[in-house]
């Protein structure tokens, strides 16, 4: 906004043995532009560079990032992905895949 850094998105890509994994290292947004669906409409433009399968991971811990990614996962995909917990390392993981455009 206005020409200035509101945030942030890392995204990595891993090669796996069948596909390629994208993953968002890191979603930031200034607290003072939370809550006005700017965290949402990144998160929708990055997963849509990079179609194909997805893996994200989440601190058990941050409530506010799992309802955050619930939610917007659910939105981009309609409600088609999984979710797992990996107890062993505090984390929760959401796996799906982004269709390219047409």
């Amino acid at each position: 906004m206005n020409g200035q850094l509101d945030g942030f998105a890392l995204v990595s890509r891993l090669p796996h043995a069948t596909c390629v994994e994208t993953h968002i290292s890191e979603l930031f947004i200034l607290r003072k532009y939370c809550r006005q669906g700017i965290g949402e409409a990144v998160a929708r433009e990055v997963v849509a560079r990079f179609p194909g399968y997805w893996s994200l991971s989440i601190d058990t811990r941050n409530g506010t990032g799992l309802r955050f990614w619930r939610t917007v996962v659910g939105r981009v995909t309609g409600g088609v992905f999984t979710e797992h917990c990996e107890p062993a390392n505090g984390r929760i993981i959401h796996e799906f895949g982004v269709p390219a455009p047409h």
